[in-house]
């Protein structure tokens, strides 16, 4: 697979680890798409509970209604950029 790999979580039933409550970091990219797009905090949160799965290549999930790539970067997560996504049908 050359692109970011896909997880789609609900994060109903998972429990944030002791590890996951340290800092997210934002790119400018991903700053900026925070205030255009309007994004929850939720994308935060959903970076949070996939920390283990983090690597440097990027991962896309959804999350909440929300897509969002993440990868690590120095070892602290980092999101790259994240946008709302409309409900299935």
């Amino acid at each position: 697979m050359n692109g970011p790999g896909n997880i789609i979580c609900s994060g109903d039933e998972i429990h944030l680890p002791a590890v996951a409550m340290e800092e997210v970091n934002l790119s400018l990219h991903g700053a900026n798409r925070f205030l255009e797009r309007d994004i929850p905090l939720e994308a935060v949160e959903g970076v949070r509970h996939l920390l283990p799965l983090l690597n440097e290549k990027p991962l896309r999930f959804r999350y909440k209604g929300v897509l969002v790539v993440a990868r690590l970067v120095n070892g602290s997560p980092r999101i790259i950029t994240a946008w709302k996504v409309p409900p299935s049908a």
